[in-house]
C-alpha cells in the first residue's frame, strides 16, 4: 500500500476565517479520502501572544508573529491568508514568489489589476492557488449547473442573487478592518460570494450596472471617538450575462436576522 504525501499548511490569521479553515482542514481528512495527509505547521498573527494562543487552540505544531517566517520555511507547502483584504496581495505574491501554493480568503484583492498580478505570477510559478469561495463546493451547485448546461431549464432568461448577513446591524458595534476603504464594504465582503455564484452558474458577466449605499455613517472605535464610514453597508447590480440572460445579486451585511443567507434563483423557458 503507497503511503500518501503529507502537505504542510502555514496559516496567517486566526480570527475567524482562520478558525473556519482549520475546522476545514482538520474535518476533511476524518470525512473524505483525501490523496494527501494535512499537517498544521505554523500559524502567524499580529503578535506573538495571539499567534501562539491560536496555535495551541487549533493544533499547530508552531507560531509566530511574522508571516514571512512560513513563506521562507522550506517545510511549508500551502500558505493559507485569512488576513485583512488590503494585506492578501502582498502576502501572496511572496508566497508565490517562494514557490508555495496559495489559499487565499476572498476578495482576492481591492483592485482588479491586484488581483490580476496575483492570478499571473501563480500562473508564471505554476502554483495551485485556491480563493474561499466555499459555497462553490456545495455538490448542489455542480448539480444547477449541469441543470443549466444540459437544457433542462431551457433557455435562461433571468438570474437573482444574494448574499446576506445582519453581523453589522447594531450601529454602536466598533469600526473594524472590514469598514477599512482598502478592501472594505458588503459588495466586497459579501457581494464576492453573490458575485462568483453568478458567473460560476451562468458565466461571463459581460455589462453591469451597480449602486453601494452607506447605511451606518459613522461607528465607534476602540477609543470612544467616533470614526466616519465610508463603505457601502449594502451593494447591488444588475448584470448581463454573454448568453443573453439578465439578473440582480446583493450583498448585504446590515439585514436584520439573516445568518449565512447565500440564495440563488434561474429562471428559464422550461422551469
Amino acid at each position: 500500500m503507497t503511503s500518501k504525501p503529507t502537505l504542510s499548511i502555514g496559516l496567517i490569521g486566526s480570527g475567524f476565517m482562520g478558525k473556519a479553515h482549520v475546522f476545514g482542514f482538520a474535518t476533511a481528512q476524518k470525512v473524505f479520502n483525501l490523496p494527501a495527509n494535512l499537517k498544521l505547521h505554523t500559524l502567524a498573527d499580529i503578535d506573538k501572544k495571539t499567534a501562539e494562543a491560536a496555535a495551541n487552540e487549533f493544533g499547530f505544531a508552531n507560531s509566530t508573529d511574522d508571516w514571512r517566517d512560513i513563506v521562507q520555511n522550506s517545510e511549508i507547502d500551502i500558505v493559507d491568508i485569512t488576513a485583512p483584504n488590503a494585506l492578501h496581495k502582498e502576502m501572496a505574491l511572496e508566497a508565490i514568489s517562494a514557490g508555495k501554493h496559495v489559499y487565499c480568503e476572498k476578495p482576492l484583492a481591492p483592485m482588479i489589476s491586484d488581483a490580476m498580478e496575483m492570478a499571473d505570477a501563480a500562473e508564471k510559478k505554476s502554483v495551485k492557488t485556491q480563493v474561499g469561495f466555499n459555497y462553490l463546493c456545495n455538490p448542489m451547485m455542480r448539480l444547477a449547473k449541469e441543470m443549466i448546461a444540459s437544457g433542462e431549464l431551457g433557455e435562461i432568461r433571468s438570474y437573482r442573487g444574494i448574499h446576506a448577513e445582519d453581523y453589522m446591524t447594531n450601529a454602536s458595534d466598533p469600526f473594524t478592518f472590514r469598514h477599512e476603504t482598502a478592501g472594505g464594504g458588503a459588495l466586497a465582503d459579501l457581494g464576492s460570494h453573490a458575485l462568483a455564484t453568478a458567473e460560476f452558474l451562468l458565466g461571463e458577466i459581460v455589462e453591469v450596472m451597480g449602486d453601494c449605499v452607506n447605511v451606518i455613517a459613522e461607528r465607534p472605535c476602540i477609543d470612544g471617538k467616533k470614526k466616519s464610514v465610508i463603505v457601502d453597508d449594502i451593494g447591488r447590480a444588475f448584470l448581463r450575462f454573454s448568453n443573453g440572460a439578465t439578473g440582480y445579486i446583493e450583498g448585504n451585511w446590515v439585514a436584520t436576522g439573516r445568518k449565512m443567507q447565500h440564495d440563488f434563483e434561474i429562471h428559464g423557458s422550461e422551469g
